[in-house]
């Protein structure tokens, strides 16, 4: 073989060596597309399924906060009236209490006053005893029934 021939030879060779490597980068660039393919079609779904649970678990969690929050106002408007009503009771009896207190005061400044009254009377009318205490020292009383006067 000339050397011509082997040069041809040779330069066929790399040709061949250069399209097969061609080839198998062509090959695995496809395989590497399909499986990036893959991957993104995985990641696509689980990120899709991920959502539809989260909108499921949010709107849950909103169910179960607006069913909460319905029984709390339902607590709070049943213990706000049971407050009112006790508080209108409590405040019933306290005016009650007071209304009966002062009427009480009433009737003892009333029997009070008629006592002194009948007092007042009966010494008036001479049927009782003069009253000696610090408050009559310096009225003037008779202190006798001979008509003297203490000053």
């Amino acid at each position: 073989m000339s050397l011509r021939e082997q040069w041809y030879a040779a330069r066929q060779q790399r040709q061949q060596e250069v399209r097969e490597r061609q080839q198998q980068v062509l090959l695995t660039r496809m395989q590497f597309q399909a499986e990036m393919a893959a991957l993104h079609e995985y990641q696509r779904a689980m990120l899709s399924q991920f959502c539809q649970n989260l909108a499921m678990e949010t709107a849950e969690f909103l169910s179960a906060t607006t069913a909460n929050r319905a029984a709390m106002a339902a607590a709070m408007r049943e213990y706000l009236s049971n407050f009112y009503s006790t508080l209108q009771a409590d405040v019933a009896a306290f005016r009650e209490e007071t209304r009966s207190h002062q009427l009480q005061v009433w009737q003892e400044q009333r029997q009070q006053r008629a006592a002194y009254v009948a007092a007042m009377r009966n010494y008036v009318w001479g049927t009782t005893p003069i009253p000696i205490s610090e408050q009559h020292l310096y009225s003037a009383t008779p202190t006798n029934e001979m008509g003297g006067y203490q000053l």
